[in-house]
């Protein structure tokens, strides 16, 4: 690890959407994002990240990725915190949770516990397990292999704007609505579609933009155990997601380089078959109506120079944060 003497200010951001027949937060923190050029045109700032979040209601498609908009690599990481609760009583009832702070609800924890090859939806750990009685998660892009999935770029060129690239059912918590172009089902943008702003003239670029292809997946997401068991040539996954079971962030394995976007970490959401029956069980006297469920995502963008700020927090420093901090300054080729 690389001794930087250099600290420079985080950027709180909070964003969000809405989720599955509910009221869901979506919310990201950018850091490290330095001085910047002002928005002429097609003028892109020297860094900046963007989330973006194609939902739809009916089928249950919930995009989530990320996007670097900007001219300079970034490095990725999102956690995804999930609450629910039914007739007024939250599924996950510690008392640190507090249903109007989404920083307080319950960090997703994926599986297997040990073992596998893939991370899964088998949620871990005694609040993070809760949840598995009554919502599946499609990690990754694996529901649909093989297939070329476009976005449409951010319009929000402003690195110091930290509203969410919000679509279809989304809705971004900054400004209540949506905020991008598309109606958030699985493969609604395609290649050669253009779309402009659906923004107020002059809040964002009035350029049209080409619906440009998210990278492609190298393979599933995987939880940093699996990964950590690889032999040394074989951590190298590439286009993956790797997921810290002990703080819950899943870390983009590659740099994010100038105009791409990286898988989804998230592809949909769904109740389970038995969603009803669990509900009657654990909260007798409910109505199978009376529940609401919320997802917050928070994501966060770094410089390579700024890469050890992924460590910063106590909580993050993990061992296995640190193998993977440490492979992302491998995986980097400084610009000439």
């Amino acid at each position: 690890m690389k001794n930087k003497t250099s600290k420079r200010k985080l950027w709180p951001v909070v964003a969000a959407g809405a989720a599955l027949l509910l009221a869901g937060t979506f919310a990201w923190t950018s850091f490290s994002q330095r001085a910047l050029n002002d928005i002429e045109g097609q003028r892109v700032p020297e860094h900046g990240g963007r989330i973006h979040d194609q939902f739809d209601r009916d089928s249950g498609n919930k995009d989530i990725f990320a996007e670097n908009y900007g001219q300079d690599t970034l490095f990725v990481r999102i956690k995804l915190k999930e609450y629910m609760e039914v007739a007024g009583q939250p599924v996950d009832a510690d008392p640190t949770v507090d249903p109007d702070d989404s920083n307080t609800w319950t960090t997703f924890i994926p599986g297997p516990a040990t073992g596998g090859t893939d991370a899964t939806d088998d949620r871990q750990g005694p609040r993070s397990s809760l949840f598995n009685d009554y919502w599946n998660w499609n990690l990754g892009m694996d529901r649909v292999p093989g297939m070329t999935m476009y976005f449409m770029p951010t319009f929000n060129l402003d690195p110091n704007n930290f509203q969410t690239a919000a679509a279809g059912d989304a809705r971004d918590f900054l400004i209540d609505g949506v905020t991008h172009p598309g109606d958030g089902t699985e493969g609604f943008w395609q290649t050669g579609n253009t779309a402009n702003s659906i923004r107020p003239v002059g809040e964002e670029t009035g350029d049209t933009h080409t619906a440009t292809p998210v990278l492609t997946q190298d393979r599933a997401p995987l939880t940093a155990q699996q990964w950590l068991t690889l032999s040394a040539p074989a951590r190298g996954v590439g286009q993956a997601w790797i997921i810290d079971q002990e703080s819950g962030w899943a870390y983009f394995a590659m740099p994010l380089e100038s105009g791409e976007a990286t898988p989804y970490l998230l592809d949909d959401i769904a109740q389970t078959p038995e969603f009803n029956d669990n509900l009657a069980a654990n909260f007798p006297g409910a109505s199978e109506h009376d529940w609401r469920y919320s997802i917050h995502v928070i994501g966060e963008f770094v410089s390579f120079d700024d890469l050890d700020q992924f460590l910063a927090a106590p909580e993050d420093d993990t061992t296995a944060a640190q193998a993977i901090v440490a492979h992302l300054e491998n995986q980097h080729t400084p610009q000439p």
